[in-house]
């Protein structure tokens, strides 16, 4: 009987055939491969390892599948041409890269294992190569490993690859076109992104971007690596965060002096001649922020944690924000704007309280509430700042179904398993 070192263990040739252990020998602890990229084939369930060697040009594919698919048994596109149950030298190569055996070493038996027809030595009948991936995480394995999960550019071996890469973006949903956009705002910070048809006919490096990929989609799936999609939410999130600043600030100026400011494109402030921003344009201007941001999250599908909390935290912002506005303008005086036009502030009360409008009585009971609750799995953190809203919007005349419903929400996510509340990882870095 031989054997070979491994990384974690000796290996010996009990159970193979000559020719199979000569690829073993050939293959394990060869210091001449080492893996371009790895990623998983959703579609085919199976996960795809890129293997290069420093004495050739080009690479294999090793594909990994589930029991009763076609890589069922660890398969390599070498010239070889490894076939299930008679492994290549890359297969024996890459299973003792990543497979730790822990079934073996926890029963004391990892001295020496015996090398099996799939390339590993997994004692377990039941146990199998892919399952042992799925157990420790693809991601791990990567990160030990110094690999990167990354497919290549596309080529004539790898043209599934991409398929399936486009194929994790749901372009029915939120067409190609909007993702681009909303790409290409990430990148472009405050400047913002013109609309579609805009942008087709630019000269500009965005512009010429967007047509790109318009003709090439697969170009996109590279730039979505770099720009992820939780990153582009948080971006998208702060800029909205931005647009209610200046929201506020319009209202606050207007409802002070009854002068109508508006922004300008150096950031300066001018007489808006287009309209009053009054109680019934702030209300207006934060509930399509709101159903802006509730039609994002939607159209982004399972958006991460940090943007979820992003999202959560803005949005509660806008709620408490409201409840400091429980404030009948006619009782500020609005003198310029009496002194404009000869005339006092008029209207009903809902047209003169925002909180009244967005709150009071005789609202639809629920103003944020609906996409608070879409987003309670990250609702642990903000707990005592929704216990305080709710005892200060009782000391009002709030709608009692909206009492009821915040009520609700904080009794939901108190009772949410703690496994089921994400963690946030607030090192993230602002965008």
């Amino acid at each position: 009987m031989e054997a070979i070192q491994g990384r974690v263990c000796h290996y010996d040739n009990r159970h193979l055939l000559p020719m199979i252990w000569a690829n073993a020998v050939e293959g394990i602890g060869s210091p001449q491969f080492s893996v371009d990229f790895c990623c998983y084939i959703r579609s085919q369930q199976y996960y795809a390892f890129r293997i290069i060697s420093s004495l050739q040009v080009g690479g294999n594919v090793v594909r990994i599948g589930t029991p009763g698919t076609e890589y069922e048994y660890p398969t390599c596109s070498c010239m070889s041409g490894s076939t299930p149950m008679f492994p290549c030298k890359h297969v024996f190569w890459l299973l003792d890269r990543i497979l730790d055996y822990h079934e073996q070493r926890q029963n004391g038996t990892l001295n020496r294992l015996g090398l099996i027809n799939d390339g590993s030595a997994l004692e377990n009948p039941s146990s199998t190569v892919y399952a042992e991936i799925e157990n420790v995480g693809l991601y791990q394995i990567a990160l030990s490993n110094g690999w990167t999960i990354r497919p290549p550019p596309e080529t004539a071996v790898e043209q599934t690859l991409n398929e399936d890469r486009l194929a994790a973006f749901d372009f029915e949903q939120w067409p190609l076109e909007e993702q681009m956009r909303d790409l290409l705002a990430y990148y472009s910070e405050k400047e913002g992104v013109p609309e579609a048809a805009i942008l087709a006919g630019q000269t500009t490096l965005n512009g010429t971007l967007y047509r790109l990929v318009l003709r090439t989609p697969e170009i996109f799936a590279d730039l979505r690596e770099e720009a992820t999609l939780e990153k582009c939410t948080i971006a998208y999130l702060e800029r909205i965060d931005r647009e209610i600043t200046v929201i506020w600030r319009r209202f606050a100026y207007y409802i002070k002096t009854g002068i109508p400011l508006g922004p300008t494109p150096n950031e300066g402030w001018l007489e808006d001649e287009n309209g009053a921003p009054n109680v019934v344009w702030c209300a207006d201007a934060l509930m399509y922020r709101i159903q802006k941001i509730n039609q994002e999250l939607e159209q982004r599908g399972d958006v991460g944690p940090a943007a979820r909390d992003r999202a959560f935290s803005l949005l509660l912002r806008i709620l408490s924000d409201v409840e400091e506005f429980d404030i009948d303008v006619a009782t500020i005086g609005y003198q310029a704007f009496q002194r404009r036009t000869g005339s006092p502030i008029r209207g009903r009360m809902n047209e003169r309280n925002l909180f009244v409008r967005l709150l009071g009585p005789q609202a639809p009971g629920h103003f944020i509430i609906d996409t608070l609750w879409r987003l309670s799995d990250v609702g642990g953190r903000f707990l005592n700042q929704l216990d305080n809203l709710k005892d200060d919007l009782s000391e009002h005349q709030t709608c009692q179904g909206y009492i009821e419903n915040l009520s609700a929400l904080i009794q939901r996510i108190r009772t949410l398993p703690m496994q089921r509340r994400r963690r946030v990882n607030m090192s993230v870095p602002p965008v």
